[in-house]
């Protein structure tokens, strides 16, 4: 009797399946653009190859989905013709913990019947904000001048990937941020131990969250590093993703040091770029205060316990 492995056995179930919605698509994750099919299915969204029998390559559960949709308005004002507009009037951007692609759609109508159809399967689960979304209503809210290249108006509780610009620059706030605590997280002492007032606290993040032109440089570094490590905490799936959590315990248990360290450099490439950009500046900044502890009194040990549980 013939055995068949477990991707031939989905291959199976799937094309026996009655999709919800079926449709080819342009789909274009960072630079490489290709042909292929969506299928929405009541609980997930397969993204397969083309041809006469479906071979998926993806599969997105639609409770850890995000759907942006461009649109022709913004904030209830027509936006002017300009290159590129047609395919973004086409176009979804889908977003979930690990990653994130571009799909274009062969029709204005048949993007916004998957609009319809998505904004009624995909369950809320109590998320702070819609999962779906129209893609105006986050560039609206950005600073003149940094449309397309800055952070969303919402900045915590969002995926890292969605905040990212086009060149995959990290929002300008984190950068500002982590580039004022780098300056006096060293001489700060007990910089992300320490707790900031609870009133300061909640008006920057209300500031952050909404976009205001805040002058970080002026603000505590104490405020900062609690505002980051919260920032931290939002992320969907976690900086450090849910799913590879038993990888990088395994490399933990990884006896030699160099063995070790060559393991959790592996895992570390699984990460979504963002992810990964972000954790390398996280890393450079912890690294330069613990090297100053004489003044930050903040060990490796100290840092750890501080921000392990936020990532």
């Amino acid at each position: 009797m013939r055995e068949y492995n477990p991707i031939q056995r989905y291959t199976e179930a799937l094309t026996d399946a009655e999709p919800v919605l079926s449709a080819d698509v342009w789909l274009t994750r960072g630079r490489k653009r290709s042909e292929r099919r969506l299928l929405l299915l009541q609980e997930e969204l397969v993204i397969a190859k083309r041809g006469t029998s479906v071979r998926p390559q993806l599969r997105l559960a639609l409770d850890q989905l995000w759907v942006l949709s461009g649109g022709q308005e913004v904030a209830g004002e027509e936006k002017e013709e300009e290159e590129g507009s047609d395919e973004d009037r086409t176009s979804i951007i889908l977003i979930w913990p690990t990653g994130s692609c571009v799909a274009a759609f062969g029709s204005q109508a048949l993007k916004e019947l998957w609009v319809g159809t998505l904004l009624g399967i995909i369950p809320s689960k109590g998320h702070r904000q819609p999962r779906l979304s129209k893609l105006g209503d986050f560039a609206a809210h950005q600073a003149p001048g940094q449309a397309g290249s800055s952070c969303s108006r919402a900045l915590f509780g969002q995926p890292l990937a969605a905040l990212c610009g086009e060149d995959g620059s990290l929002p300008q706030s984190i950068q500002e941020m982590l580039a004022v605590l780098h300056k006096e997280g060293p001489s700060t002492e007990g910089i992300f131990r320490r707790a900031a007032g609870g009133t300061e606290f909640r008006e920057l993040r209300e500031a952050l969250d909404h976009g205001a032109d805040v002058d970080l440089g002026s603000q505590p570094a104490l405020l900062l590093a609690v505002i980051l490590k919260d920032f931290l905490r939002s992320i969907p799936a976690k900086l450090l993703v849910t799913d590879l959590y038993e990888d990088w315990m395994a490399a933990m248990q990884k006896s030699g040091k160099e063995e070790k360290v060559e393991e959790l450099k592996a895992v570390a490439e699984k990460l979504p770029g963002a992810n990964l950009l972000l954790l390398k500046r996280l890393l450079a900044l912890l690294q330069h205060i613990g090297h100053n502890v004489s003044s930050s009194r903040m060990t490796a040990s100290n840092l750890a316990i501080c921000l392990g549980p936020n990532l």
